[in-house]
């Protein structure tokens, strides 16, 4: 059920259910070629270092083919001058033989080098495409949360970019090179045996081709099918390797081992039935293959019972050379139907690949200009107004922000975008200079929507946001990356340019020297009984041992040696992110649950800080207590219209 429900979605762009219509018009088909086509103009631009590497490859290939001809060629060499016994003409042979063969060898080092360059450069172009897409106006949020109808999106950047590359720089080289070698070898067939044999060989290729053609589209389907519930297999691991401790507290070992085992054989089912579609391929392929050897004989044949090279000589050498010339030319098709499964196999990653670019190409494209805070705005606060109106008549104009509000909502309705329900209706609220508030009602109220709607992640239905760029929020799991201690309290800035006395000073007034002591540095509180962290607070008070703390300091830049949601407890995790807002000072941060890991006291102590900081915040809690520091309540009923608003309980305050 799990699987079923991960594989259905309803899609904002033409509300696509996969479970339905998954695979329609995937294959070796127009589609396919229309993606691979602008994947390649992408890896490939013109001027970029891949285009160059691709210029130089033909050449390279080039060579090795005239390397391949001469080499071919040595066998007759040989023949002649082992029927005539001639000695100095065979040492002469083996002279040219080991210069063909070192001359081939060096060109396919050249190659093989030119080919992984080539893969580099164009993995390079494709994910960082990718990546700037992903990561431009917030796509990676609707494409992992608001159901856009892509699985997977991270394999699809990552494992299959690099299935896609691989298998592209194996094929590409070939296929660019076929027509060279194709015309090149029909003219010394057709001097050879005039037009029939030409004819017959290219005959026999397109009658292969088409049967291998029908052979391999079928494939391309179960391979994107494969390749998708190599992804669910991929995400209950990784689900669980997050959720372990959970995991183990409610005994769901059972449960997940069935989940894992019911994956595994839906993706083996998925490989067994490819297995069997190839069977077919396969065999037509190397069928294909064999007969042609043999039909490169029955090409010969024909000038020879015809009589042509009665009156040459050395019978056999001439039968050796133009039967090479007709065995490559049938081998260089065969080559090219060998490509049915690997195409196969390219067309399913392209299509993956296709889908996420045009995915994220619509959703950039419908996303317009949000409003989004950057790392400078948090430094230089600078008013703006964000606003909705899909209702409202054109006519109406929006008032600007007021000197004194910091964030306000006129009139806003907010809809869930997943099944369009109502959350709530025609919602005011204001927080100013002199007014912090609270949001509170019950699971799944709406009370996280609003915060989406003011972060522009959500589009209202209707209504105006007007807000300064100057915010800061604070969710309720906070974000961390594979960085430093440092990194994680400046985020989303750059640590380097910071002295590090501001990190000390934060993380002295949070009290977080025990994080930094429990989860980076346990080495170093080994090597002493009493541990470091109080030797260098008190350095920092007294203004004692400064090689110490010049020493000590340095271990802020280290990277844990375990990911920081595992090292961290969730009421450490909410203190590093409060962190964050003592470090930027903004004017108003947004709190999404950011104390409901905590005890009291560092509750009290985050709120403490802000109003000391004089930091203006809205708060969504569903916790009582919360509401002595605030001023105001706005009260969500959770029927997907109604809300209420009072002041807060001012006696309550201890």
């Amino acid at each position: 059920n799990e699987y079923k429900s991960y594989l259905r979605y309803d899609s904002n762009i033409g509300k696509c259910h996969p479970s339905c219509n998954m695979g329609l018009g995937l294959g070796v088909n127009i589609l396919f070629l229309k993606r691979i086509l602008r994947i390649f103009s992408i890896t490939s631009r013109p001027c970029s270092p891949a285009f160059l590497i691709l210029l130089i490859l033909i050449p390279i290939c080039a060579l090795d083919q005239v390397a391949i001809y001469y080499v071919g060629n040595l066998p007759s060499g040989f023949y002649k001058v082992l029927e005539n016994k001639d000695r100095n003409g065979f040492q002469h042979q083996l002279i040219v033989s080991f210069c063909c063969i070192f001359a081939i060898v060096a060109v396919k080092c050249c190659k093989s080098f030119a080919t992984g360059a080539l893969y580099i450069q164009w993995r390079w172009n494709l994910t960082s495409i990718l990546h700037g897409r992903y990561f431009s106006h917030k796509l990676y949020y609707d494409v992992n949360c608001l159901n856009t109808g892509i699985d997977n999106p991270d394999m699809r950047m990552t494992q299959d970019v690099d299935k896609f590359t691989e298998s592209l720089q194996g094929i590409i080289l070939q296929i660019v090179v076929f027509p060279f070698i194709a015309v090149y070898y029909t003219y010394r067939c057709t001097v050879v045996m005039g037009w029939l044999g030409p004819t017959c060989i290219y005959g026999y290729f397109v009658v292969s081709c088409v049967v291998n053609l029908l052979l391999a589209s079928p494939i391309v389907r179960e391979v994107f099918q494969l390749e998708q519930r190599e992804g669910y297999f991929r995400y209950i691991h990784l689900k669980i390797r997050t959720n372990a401790e959970s995991a183990a507290f409610v005994d769901a070992e059972d449960i997940e081992y069935e989940n894992f085992q019911n994956a595994l054989k839906d993706i083996l089912a998925s490989k067994q039935l490819i297995i069997a579609k190839q069977l077919f391929l396969n065999f037509a392929v190397n069928s294909c293959d064999y007969i042609g050897a043999v039909f490169s004989y029955m090409v010969i044949a024909i000038p020879v019972f015809r009589g042509s090279f009665d009156n040459e000589g050395h019978i056999g050498s001439i039968i050796s050379r133009n039967a090479f010339v007709a065995m490559y030319l049938v081998n260089t098709f065969s080559t090219m139907l060998d490509l049915s499964t690997r195409i196969a196999d390219l067309a399913g990653y392209t299509h993956r690949i296709g889908e996420l670019l045009e995915v994220l190409d619509q959703s950039y494209a419908s996303k317009g200009s949000p409003c989004t805070s950057s790392f400078s705005s948090l430094i230089s606060p600078a008013p703006g107004m964000l606003r909705f109106d899909s209702k409202a008549s054109e006519s109406e104009a929006s008032s600007p922000i007021s000197d004194f509000d910091l964030l306000r909502l006129n009139s806003v309705t907010i809809t869930n975008p997943l099944t369009d329900r109502s959350l709530v209706k025609n919602l005011f609220l204001a927080v100013n200079e002199s007014t912090s508030v609270l949001i509170t009602g019950p699971p799944a109220s709406g009370k996280s929507s609003v915060l989406r709607a003011i972060k522009a992640l959500w589009m209202p239905f209707c209504g105006e946001i007007n807000s300064y760029h100057d915010v800061m929020f604070l969710p309720q799991r906070p974000y961390f990356t594979r960085n430093s201690l440092k990194a994680q309290i400046c985020l989303p800035g750059n640590p380097d340019y910071f002295p590090n006395q501001r990190f000390i000073d934060i993380i002295e007034m949070l009290e977080l020297g025990t994080v930094v002591m429990e989860t980076e540095y346990q080495e170093v509180t080994r090597k002493s009984s009493t541990g470091w962290w109080g030797t260098m607070r008190r350095a920092i008070r007294k203004h004692r041992h400064p090689t110490l703390l010049e020493t000590e300091v340095t271990l802020l830049d280290r990277a844990p040696r375990r990911d920081w949601y595992t090292s961290l407890t969730p009421g450490q995790q909410q203190l590093i992110a409060f962190s964050r807002v003592m470090f930027h000072h903004p004017k108003l941060v947004i709190l999404d649950e950011a104390t409901s890991s905590l005890n009291p006291y560092y509750t009290g102590l985050m709120y403490s800080i802000l109003k000391d900081m004089n930091v203006r915040y809205l708060s969504v809690s569903h916790d009582k207590t919360v509401e002595q520091y605030h001023d105001q309540v706005v009260q969500i009923s959770g029927d997907g219209e109604n809300w209420t608003s009072r002041p807060a309980h001012m006696h309550l305050i201890n």
